[in-house]
């Protein structure tokens, strides 16, 4: 059984891993089961960089393997890589994601986008591991009320007529930018025997 911490205080993020690994012989852990305070501010400026802050943030509170990642969403109509690892801040700075998903719909509408996500594997191999995975899309002309949450209520994936947001968890767990850096993962675990 492989041990693994995930650094995250994202009770979203953590269900959702939860969800997706479910079947195999990983255990996983929060920080909240270790009872770890640690939430390292992200300097970095790739998904990759701060995927790496936040798995080395823990190196010095457990042993166990180590799990993080940094996504966001990329806008091609705000530029290059925009808002990506500051999707979050980006959103703040206009007064919360809802605010943000309205303003983006009426200004965005139609602009092409993907949700990126990068995992980084501490204390497994000598070297950090990185597995990254994306979802496009493009923005939609109006914010869905449903299931979700960030900028999943105005992201549609290419191939559906339903946002993210309007997604069942299952729908969203089989396409979602994190399953398929997940799935990644779980083929090198497979092909390097570590499940």
């Amino acid at each position: 059984m492989l041990e693994i911490v995930l650094a995250t205080n994202n009770q979203n993020k953590i269900n959702e891993y939860k969800k997706i690994l479910k079947d195999l012989p990983i255990k996983l852990y929060s920080l909240s089961d270790l009872k770890i305070d640690n939430d390292p501010e992200e300097t970095g400026k790739t998904f990759k960089e701060n995927s790496l802050i936040k798995a080395k943030s823990l190196q010095n509170c457990t042993k166990k393997i180590i799990l993080s990642d940094d996504s966001g969403i990329v806008i091609d109509a705000l530029g290059d890589e925009f808002p990506g690892i500051y999707s979050k801040r980006y959103a703040l700075s206009l007064g919360g994601f809802e605010k943000c998903n309205s303003f983006l719909t009426l200004n965005y509408a139609n602009s092409p986008a993907k949700f990126t996500c990068c995992i980084c594997v501490l204390n497994l191999t000598d070297d950090p591991l990185y597995f990254i995975g994306e979802c496009k899309g493009k923005i939609t002309n109006y914010v869905t009320k449903n299931n979700g949450f960030g900028y999943d209520p105005i992201f549609l994936p290419d191939g559906y007529n339903k946002t993210y947001g309007e997604l069942t968890s299952e729908e969203k767990n089989n396409i979602s930018h994190r399953k398929r850096a997940i799935l990644k993962m779980i083929d090198y675990l497979k092909e390097n025997n570590y499940i």
